[in-house]
């Protein structure tokens, strides 16, 4: 069984997505995780012939973790949060918010314009909550520290190869339904905790 954490798509040859848990539902032709893309996965499925498939909640699509023959296509390198590549990825997001103003900050407005223009998914609610609670100076923008912060907490799409925001509609799977909402709740607990500490500070 898998374990939650960062996994890298180890096959030289990609992985397709899977609308499904099953090996021959495949998503889209053209759709392909490239090799050494890496993902953040919490959550796992397994499929017919005990087969095991990750699930990527803002594409609403899975991955298959091996072959049928168990040959590996996706490694697990690391702990949950902790792909550089995908920081790295919220950094070329937050200068390309940036790129409208060029003044080293996003603010909430340049943030949902540019995530809807670019067609990237994101949870309004629990995006402005983390939003909030990120600008620890309450100026109104995120720095760019701030914002990777805000990107790490999963109110924004982190897949870029896929127009996200098409398939939000999709709803997630009813056997993970219940833990995707559970995990979404503790992070805006966390962030409403930190949001009323930091307001107290500064009083």
């Amino acid at each position: 069984k898998c374990e939650p954490g960062v996994y890298r798509v180890k096959w030289e040859g990609g992985v397709r997505y899977r609308l499904t848990p099953n090996y021959t539902d495949i998503a889209d032709e053209e759709h392909l995780a490239l090799p050494d893309t890496e993902f953040d996965i919490s959550h796992f499925v397994q499929g017919p012939m005990g087969l095991w498939y990750g699930y990527i909640h803002w594409a609403k699509y899975f991955l298959p973790m091996t072959f049928q023959d168990g040959n590996c296509m996706m490694e697990r390198i690391g702990e949950p949060g902790t792909s550089k590549q995908l920081r790295r990825l919220a950094e070329d997001l937050f200068h390309e918010i940036d790129s409208m103003t060029t003044d080293g900050y996003a603010d909430w407005q340049e943030i949902t314009s540019f995530l809807q223009g670019a067609e990237i998914a994101f949870d309004e609610e629990a995006l402005k909550i983390h939003f909030e609670a990120c600008d620890l100076n309450a100026d109104n923008k995120l720095d760019l520290e701030e914002f990777v912060e805000c990107y790490r907490q999963e109110a924004m799409a982190n897949v870029f190869a896929i127009p996200t925001a098409t398939r939000m509609d999709i709803p997630h799977p009813e056997s993970l339904k219940d833990d995707i909402q559970e995990q979404r709740r503790e992070r805006l607990e966390k962030a409403k905790a930190k949001l009323a500490a930091a307001i107290q500070a500064r009083k």
